[in-house]
């Protein structure tokens, strides 16, 4: 019944495009919004680098349990792990074989469960990198990560693995590190951990400066995109 689709992700794009007019539109941002210009970090004085996963441990969607037991390999390395939205007993009931794994981490992991929106961007703010674990399949691919709109306009870079649109956005402006799968989560922390604040700060400027999920940059778009809608619509009449 529709003249036209406001789609998330490419996934609707092809699956409609032969048959209606399509536009692909991201989650948005107000990138002026005050929540989202907080004091830019600087890594010159880091020496701790701090990685962010803010999630609820969804079925089939966010991964916790594959980083953390790629970060454990890294014992000798300076990191620490924030995770928002799940606390530790949640945690554990959902994976009580990792109790002697989240002792050898100790002090580098730190549960913090449900936070309001602004206090969890406040915690991505502060990371080096985002965690955007999730494997590819129709239900995630279908869809676009919210996260990573967020991450972006934060000014943090993501570790992602490729699913959706993801990669589109992370290659082409340069945004983080993209790991194949799920089961390739040790080499993007390596390579991570490995970086030096130089390139960190270029990644992270990449970020500042990216305007992917600004609404601004959508409203001629959409705009033209409705108006050829409303013009075939009336001659269709």
């Amino acid at each position: 019944k529709c003249d036209g689709i406001i789609a998330i992700s490419n996934y609707f794009k092809d699956m409609y495009q032969d048959k209606l007019a399509v536009v692909v539109i991201p989650p948005l941002v107000d990138r002026e919004a005050a929540k989202w210009n907080s004091d830019p970090k600087s890594f010159k004085e880091s020496r701790v680098k701090r990685f962010v996963y803010a999630g609820r441990m969804g079925i089939g969607k966010d991964y916790i349990r594959p980083c953390l037991v790629s970060f454990s390999k890294f014992k000798e390395k300076n990191y620490k792990i924030d995770i928002v939205g799940v606390t530790k007993d949640e945690y554990l009931n959902k994976n009580p074989d990792h109790t002697s794994l989240l002792e050898k981490l100790g002090r580098k992991v730190c549960f913090y469960g449900m936070l309001p929106h602004e206090e969890t961007l406040e915690f991505v703010n502060k990371a080096d990198f985002s965690l955007l674990i999730r494997k590819h399949n129709r239900k995630n691919d279908s869809g676009f990560p919210t996260k990573l709109a967020e991450s972006i306009t934060c000014g943090t870079p993501v570790i992602a693995t490729d699913f959706s649109d993801v990669r589109q956005y992370i290659e082409k402006y340069q945004l983080g590190i993209m790991i194949d799968t799920v089961d390739n989560i040790y080499s993007g922390l390596e390579r991570a951990l490995s970086m030096n604040n130089d390139e960190l700060e270029k990644l992270k400027q990449n970020c500042l400066n990216c305007r992917a999920f600004d609404y601004r940059n959508y409203i001629d778009i959409l705009g033209n995109f409705i108006e050829e809608i409303c013009t075939e619509s009336r001659r269709a009449r």
